[in-house]
């Protein structure tokens, strides 16, 4: 059984804070339709040319863009970079809203993209039947050795079961990167295992917007500092682990997706703002500051990061053990910087996430119905003090 562990540290947590607060941001601004098309241009060319990459081709962004534009070529890094474009294409606008992600058949459909070419006669190729290794792209070296031949399709199908379960109990910025790193680990395909995990893991932060308008470069950001990459996927230990633990792959995942929506919200904010205030100065200030988070308010952005999850103020006063003017500041200054919302008056006001408040106070046939703000409470009691201060396991987390 696929179980991985993680720990929710400071970098983990504030990461995730400013994440959704990016992704809020970003989802208020409309930019011009002509300057989004060349800043597209630009990441897709970025993007695809660094996929291309992971899996040892050579390719830079200049030639991707040649060939993205309509440029003639041939050979396998063509094929890679418009077969990866075309799997972007389908993430973005054709991939129906209610397909479950977490399933092997779309897991299938995306290498089908990655892969597939007019020229090709035949089957496709299935999961791999060798051994193989997750290598260094630079010389090809072996980095660790994969799962044997036989244990591919179990651990796949182990890996769509937690996803699928989690869906709802684990941020889906996290659910992302542990998907990405078990995919590389277990590296089911023949070919395009790099673009394989770039894609499924891009289709996860998209449906979770945190991939607006295609623009944040994940690959592109693993490319650039191969050295810290690696070591941050063999920290995760052997990769035929089931039980991995995750966490300094998840602070260095999270901390690449954050500058890369950074970059992107820095760009859609310069693309929406009229042409005559483009300076450097508006530019340079475009990138919000670093937050400053206590403890108390790392734990209340990381339980209400759950989609639907709610808190009260009584409740964040027995979870923390403070007053309630301490647990209404810790609350007024999250809601100030865009990380949490406030719904309801008086006695009747409690706090959401941004993707959408909890029911509370409402019964079902069977009876009252506990609010998500009660059930992240009894999930925190149920983890060890340290809990509080973010130091629980992310397996058992709510």
């Amino acid at each position: 059984m696929f179980l991985p562990t993680y720990r929710y540290t400071p970098a983990i947590t504030e990461a995730l804070a400013e994440l959704e607060r990016l992704r809020a941001g970003m989802a208020e601004l409309t930019p011009d339709l002509a300057r989004l098309a060349a800043l597209r241009r630009a990441a897709w060319a970025r993007r695809t040319a660094a996929a291309g990459t992971l899996d040892g081709l050579a390719i830079m962004p200049g030639e991707a863009a040649r060939l993205l534009g309509g440029g003639l070529g041939g050979g396998s890094a063509t094929a890679a970079v418009r077969g990866y474009a075309l799997a972007l294409d389908q993430i973005a606008g054709d991939w129906p809203a209610e397909r479950e992600p977490a399933a092997l058949p779309v897991l299938a459909g995306l290498h089908f993209f990655l892969i597939h070419t007019p020229e090709h006669r035949g089957p496709l190729p299935g999961l791999r039947r060798g051994p193989t290794a997750l290598a260094d792209w630079r010389d090809g070296a072996p980095l660790a050795f994969a799962p044997a031949p036989a244990e591919v399709r179990p651990a796949l199908q182990e890996l769509m079961g937690w996803l699928h379960a989690a869906r709802s109990a684990v941020a889906p910025a996290i659910r992302a990167g542990v998907a990405y790193a078990r995919l590389l680990a277990i590296q089911p395909q023949e070919t395009a295992n790099a673009r394989t995990a770039c894609a499924y893991t891009a289709l996860l932060l998209h449906r979770a917007a945190l991939l607006p308008h295609g623009l944040p470069g994940l690959e592109a950001a693993f490319v650039a500092d191969p050295d810290r990459y690696h070591a941050a996927l063999l920290a995760v230990g052997p990769l035929d682990d089931a039980a991995p633990v995750v966490t300094a792959w998840l602070e260095y995942f999270l901390a690449v997706l954050r500058d890369e929506l950074r970059a992107a919200y820095s760009s859609l904010r310069t693309a929406t703002l009229p042409a005559e205030l483009h300076a450097p100065a508006v530019a340079a200030s475009d990138s919000p500051p670093p937050l400053r988070l206590n403890p108390r308010q790392r734990r209340i952005v990381e339980l209400l990061t759950v989609s639907g999850a709610t808190l009260a103020n009584s409740e964040c006063q027995t979870l923390f053990d403070v007053s309630a003017m301490t647990a209404a500041r810790d609350l007024r200054e999250l809601v100030d910087r865009g990380l949490i919302r406030m719904y309801g008056q008086g006695r009747a006001t409690y706090y959401g996430g941004g993707q959408g408040p909890g029911v509370r106070g409402q019964e079902s046939s069977g009876g009252a119905q506990e609010s998500a703000g009660s059930a992240a409470l009894t999930a925190a009691h149920s983890q060890p003090p340290e809990a509080v201060s973010g130091e629980n396991k992310g397996s058992t987390h709510v």
